[in-house]
C-alpha cells in the first residue's frame, strides 16, 4: 500500500469521526453545514417594465402587446412564462425556494374581473332605433326609451348567463322627438317670468322633486292646509300626466289674481287663519298678487290681508302666512312657477335632436333579465376626450394605467383608503385590429389610486419552477392582529351562525359564543386572545351542558375534533375562489396558538382544497409543533 492510499484512508476515517462526534455532540450541525451553501430563495417579486419586455420575446406571436401593454392575456399565459422568467431571473436558485410573483393580468382575479373582461360589445344599430321607434329618422333614445335596451339584449344574447356582462353604446338625448309633423306633448315648464293668465302649476322644491300646490290635506273639507307627494321634474318640465291634478288656472281681477282649481273651485283666504278656504269666487279674500323675486322665485300675496303662500317644512304643507313670520326663518321655502308650453307643429317634418351625445353603461346579465351595472365606472365620451384620445378608447399608445389613476383622482377627489373603483373601458389591440371591453380594479392608497394586480407563489420543485397557490396563514398571538383578529373572527361567527343557532340559541353567551361575541368554546377560538383556548375548565365554564360528564382530555379531544371540520368551513367563507389544479396538491396551513392547562404550544393543521372554496382535512395534519 503507498503513501497516498494510507493518507486517503486515514482522511475517510477522520471525516467518519467527525460526523460521529457532530452528530453526538452538535445535533443539526452536520444539515446546517450541508445548507450553508444551497441558495434558498424568498422574496415577494413585482414584474418591472424591463421584465415585461424580456418575457415578451420568449414567444412574439402570443406576447406581441406584452412590451408596450404590460399585462398579461390571462392568468395562465402569465403563470407558463413567469416559470420561465424565473428560472433567468434566479438561476442559482435552490429546491424549495419560493417567490411571490405580482404581475397584471387582463382576465384575471374574481370571476366579476374575468365576466368584465370577456363583456359582450353591443352597439344599437339602425335596426334597433327603427324597432324602438317605429320610425326610420329617430337614431338615439330618450329618458322614456332607454329600457328598451335590456329587450335589445335579451333578443341578441339569448344564451347569456348569470354574471355576463354587455358594454352598450347608444345616442342620447333629454328631447323627446316631433314625429311626422305631430306636436311634441305639452308640458309645464318652469319659468322666471310671470306673463299672465294661463294655466301654471305651483309649487316649491323637494330634493330632485317639487311638490305641487293646491290639494287640501282632508279634500272632504273646503278649508285647510295644501299637501301633495312629490312630482318628478326633468329638465326643468312636468309632463301633463303629472300636473293634472294640481293645475291652477290664473286669471285676471279687479284687484289682482284668481287662482282657480282642476275642480272649479278657486282658492282664497277667510278670517285670520293661515289656511286656505276652496268654493265660488268670494266678494274678499279671492285675489292674489304675483311678483318674481331674485332666483327664479315668486312671492304670491293676498290682496285682503297681504299674507304670502310658503310651503313650511315643519309641518309638508302650503299655508299663507303673514311676512314677520316667515321672513329669516329657514323653514318656510319660496314659492316656483311651472307655465304650460304647447310647442309648435312643425309641418310635415321628423324634429330629430340636433347633437345627441353618445352613451357607454355596462350592463349585467343575473339569469333572468339585463340590467344596468352602476357599480362599474365606465369611461364616457367625454373622459376620452379629456384624455386627449380622439377615438373614444385606450390603447398599446395610450396604456390605461398611464389615464386611470388621474381620472380617479379628478372624479373621487374625497376617496377614502382602501377605497375600491372597477372601471371599464374600451381598448384597441393595434395587432388584432380589435376594440374590445376591459376592466381593472383600483385600490385608493395613501393619497394614490394603485391598480389592483394579481399575486401568484411558485415554487422551485427539483430543477424547475412551477406554480403553486398553496397558502400558509400564520396567525401571530397578539391581540388586534391584522391577520389573526379576522380569521379568528370568522371562526366564531360561523360557530354563532351554524351551531349555537342551529341548536336554539337566541343570545350570545347561552352556547358555546360568549356574551362578547368574540370568543366560543366549540373549537376554542378566540378574536380577542387571538389564539385557541384548549383549557378543559374554561369550556365546561362556557357550555357545562355540552361537555357534562366528560372528562378533561375527553373535552380537548373533542374541542379539537371540531376546530378540524370547523375550520374547514371557515376557509370556504374566507378564500371562495381557492380552486383545484391539475396535477397539483393545494393546499391551506394554519399555524396557530393554543393555550393549555400545561402552558402555550405552537399548533398546525393542513387543508386540501378540493373544488372551489371547497376544503379537506389532511388526516393527522393537526399536530404540536416542536
Amino acid at each position: 500500500m503507498n503513501k497516498n492510499t494510507i493518507k486517503a484512508l486515514v482522511g475517510i476515517a477522520v471525516m467518519l469521526s467527525a460526523c460521529d462526534y457532530n452528530e453526538e455532540h452538535f445535533d443539526g450541525l452536520d444539515e446546517m453545514i450541508k445548507n450553508a451553501h444551497k441558495n434558498i430563495v424568498t422574496e415577494n417579486y413585482t414584474l418591472t417594465a424591463d421584465d415585461y419586455t424580456a418575457i415578451s420575446k420568449y414567444n412574439a406571436d402570443e406576447l406581441s402587446a406584452l412590451a408596450s401593454s404590460q399585462t398579461f392575456a390571462s392568468s395562465e399565459i402569465a403563470h407558463s412564462y413567469i416559470i420561465k422568467f424565473l428560472g433567468t431571473k434566479f438561476p442559482t436558485a435552490d429546491a424549495t425556494s419560493a417567490v411571490n410573483v405580482t404581475y397584471n393580468v387582463i382576465a384575471g382575479g374574481s370571476e366579476k374581473m374575468v365576466a368584465l373582461n370577456t363583456a359582450k360589445n353591443y352597439s344599437l344599430n339602425s335596426d334597433d332605433y327603427t324597432s324602438i321607434w317605429d320610425n326610420e329618422k329617430v337614431k338615439y333614445l330618450t329618458p322614456s326609451t332607454t329600457n328598451s335596451i335590456t329587450a335589445i339584449l335579451a333578443k341578441n344574447y339569448a344564451d347569456a348567463k348569470e354574471g355576463d356582462y354587455a358594454a352598450v353604446t347608444y345616442k342620447f338625448d333629454n328631447n323627446e322627438p316631433v314625429i311626422s309633423g305631430e306636436a311634441a306633448p305639452a308640458t309645464y315648464n318652469s319659468t322666471s317670468k310671470f306673463e299672465g293668465e294661463g294655466s301654471y302649476v305651483i309649487a316649491t322644491k323637494s330634493g330632485d322633486d317639487y311638490v305641487p300646490f293646491g290639494v287640501l290635506t282632508d279634500e272632504s273639507k273646503a278649508y285647510g292646509y295644501f299637501a301633495a307627494d312629490p312630482i318628478a321634474v326633468k329638465d326643468g318640465k312636468i309632463s301633463l300626466s303629472d300636473a293634472e291634478n294640481y293645475v291652477i288656472t290664473i286669471a285676471k281681477t279687479t284687484n289682482g289674481y284668481s287662482l282657480k282649481r282642476p275642480d272649479g273651485k278657486f282658492i282664497y283666504q277667510a278670517g285670520k287663519y293661515d289656511s286656505f278656504n276652496i268654493g265660488e269666487y268670494p266678494e274678499e279674500g279671492g285675489d292674489w298678487n304675483i311678483t318674481a323675486t331674485e332666483g327664479s322665485k315668486f312671492n304670491i300675496v293676498n290682496t285682503a290681508n297681504s299674507k304670502c303662500i310658503k310651503y313650511e317644512t315643519g309641518h309638508s304643507s302650503f299655508g299663507s302666512y303673514a311676512s314677520e313670520k316667515y321672513e329669516g326663518q329657514s323653514n318656510y321655502q319660496d314659492i316656483v312657477l311651472f307655465e304650460l308650453v304647447e310647442p309648435d307643429v312643425k309641418g310635415n317634418e321628423d324634429v330629430i335632436a340636433s347633437a345627441p351625445e353618445t352613451i357607454y353603461a355596462i350592463f349585467k346579465f343575473d339569469g333572468t333579465k339585463w340590467s344596468t351595472d352602476n357599480d362599474i365606472v365606465m369611461l364616457t365620451a367625454a373622459d376620452y376626450k379629456a384624455m386627449g384620445q380622439r377615438y373614444g378608447n385606450l390603447s398599446s399608445s395610450a396604456l390605461p394605467n398611464n389615464y386611470l389613476p388621474g381620472f380617479l383622482a379628478s372624479t373621487y377627489p374625497y376617496a377614502q383608503q382602501d377605497e375600491v373603483k372597477t372601471i371599464a373601458y374600451f381598448y384597441y389591440d393595434s395587432t388584432s385590429k380589435e376594440t374590445s371591453v376591459r376592466a381593472d380594479s383600483y385600490k385608493y392608497v395613501n393619497g394614490t389610486w394603485i391598480k389592483e394586480a394579481e399575486t401568484s407563489q411558485f415554487v422551485k420543485k427539483g430543477n424547475e419552477w412551477i406554480y403553486d397557490p398553496s397558502v400558509i396563514i400564520n396567525l401571530p398571538y397578539v391581540k388586534n392582529d391584522p391577520v389573526s383578529t379576522p380569521f379568528y373572527q370568522a371562526v366564531t361567527d360561523w360557530v354563532w351562525a351554524n351551531i349555537d343557532q342551529a341548536d336554539g340559541c337566541t343570545d350570545k353567551g347561552q352556547g358555546y359564543v360568549t356574551s362578547y361575541g368574540n370568543n366560543e368554546y366549540f373549537t376554542g377560538s378566540s378574536a380577542y386572545q387571538n389564539d385557541v383556548d384548549w383549557r378543559a375548565s374554561a369550556a365546561k365554564a362556557q357550555n357545562e351542558t355540552a361537555y357534562d360528564g366528560m372528562d378533561d382530555k375527553a373535552i380537548v379531544e373533542k374541542m379539537q375534533e371540531n376546530l378540524i371540520t370547523t375550520y374547514a368551513a371557515t376557509l370556504g367563507v374566507l378564500y371562495p375562489n381557492a380552486t383545484t389544479i391539475e396535477g397539483l396538491d393545494v393546499t391551506y396551513t394554519i399555524n396557530f396558538s393554543a393555550y393549555m392547562t400545561e402552558g402555550t404550544f405552537q399548533y398546525q393543521v393542513i387543508y386540501r382544497v378540493i373544488g372551489n372554496g371547497q376544503f379537506e382535512y389532511v388526516e393527522d395534519s393537526l399536530k404540536k409543533l416542536e
